[in-house]
């Protein structure tokens, strides 16, 4: 039975979780037969993320970011909680999930590698029960789509891992997908490439305003690039989520600003080091022109650090707060990688 309290949501979770069993080696087989060990990947995971919205999953290797695009692709099941996709329940309704979502995977072993390009999508085509006679009219659409005309005819084996990324995001999107689930879609790419690549997940977004991308990265830079909002997935569990904006603001204590100022004297410099200690010059203190960091507590007024300097005879030319970086938020919010 589909749920359909919130048509307007694309992926909704509730309390998802994902419990493996583990592998043991034969010492512990032979010692403890009937023991059962479990890892856990996901732990009560709630998130949901609208239609037509291009959402980040971010997390180290390892923080269940593969688990929960499996889930969601209806690849493996969960252990608790509810997932639903398209309004539909993964435990339940996977082939009605299967025809309405299109995803691509780091790492690709599913094509055939003796086959070209456009014979590789030609084959899926016709197993997405493509019809025949529509079958190259949408291949040529897909390859047109990703820009890969000038490969389509190569042998896979003969293909670039950046060409074999293109290549798995135009299956994805065969069956014109109301979801796009990438998972790591840019690893082991070279920057060329990846920005390529981030170039085409960005543009399904625009041109298909209903169409929804979710994506999973460790990649904080490609996330904040690419998304709308950000869910930081910490060891099995969500940390975040909001737009970037809104994650910059879970980071308190501090506040910076950077000050540049005109041939800086000692007695300004020496003030700048009592009101932030932590701060520093950026550029040579001894230049015409000299750029400080100055960090303040929340509690505290920017304002007055500037009164002071003036009354210092500073000549103050630029004072401009400086936000926190989305590595920053990260770091906090997972505890620094502790």
């Amino acid at each position: 039975m589909s749920r359909t309290t919130r048509p307007d949501l694309a992926i909704e979770t509730h309390d998802l979780t994902k419990r493996f069993r583990k592998a043991k080696s034969y010492r512990e087989i032979l010692l403890r037969p009937f023991a059962r060990e479990e890892t856990t990947a996901l732990q009560n995971v709630s998130l949901s993320v609208e239609v037509g919205e291009i959402f980040a999953l971010v997390g180290r290797n390892g923080a269940g970011k593969t688990t929960l695009i499996k889930i969601l692709s209806t690849l493996v099941l969960p252990t608790g909680g509810d997932a639903f996709v398209a309004g539909y329940d993964v435990e339940r309704e996977g082939d009605k999930i299967k025809k309405r979502i299109g995803s691509v995977v780091a790492e690709e072993r599913s094509f055939y590698w003796r086959l070209t390009g456009r014979q590789n999508l030609s084959f899926f085509a016709v197993l997405n029960n493509i019809p025949r006679a529509g079958v190259k009219e949408r291949v040529d659409d897909v390859i047109g789509l990703v820009g890969s005309e000038e490969d389509a005819d190569k042998m896979f084996k003969d293909y670039s891992t950046g060409m074999r990324h293109r290549l798995a995001i135009a299956r994805a999107l065969l069956t014109d997908p109301e979801i796009v689930l990438f998972d790591e879609p840019t690893k082991s790419l070279d920057p060329p490439s990846a920005k390529a690549i981030r170039r085409l997940m960005a543009a399904f977004g625009l041109r298909e305003p209903k169409r929804t991308v979710l994506f999973a990265t460790h990649d904080l830079t490609e996330a904040e690039e690419l998304a709308g909002r950000i869910a930081i997935l910490d060891r099995g569990t969500i940390k975040a989520c909001g737009t970037p904006a809104e994650l910059r603001k879970r980071v308190s204590g501090k506040r910076r600003y950077t000050l540049k100022l005109r041939q800086p004297n000692e007695r300004v410099i020496s003030l700048l080091r009592r009101l932030s200690p932590s701060g520093h010059p950026t550029g040579d203190a001894a230049a015409e022109e000299a750029s400080f960091l100055i960090e303040i507590a929340d509690s505290g007024d920017v304002s007055s650090v500037v009164r002071q300097l003036v009354l210092a005879e500073a000549r103050i030319l630029e004072c401009v707060a400086v936000e926190p970086l989305i590595a920053e938020v990260f770091d906090t919010l997972t505890h620094n990688g502790t």
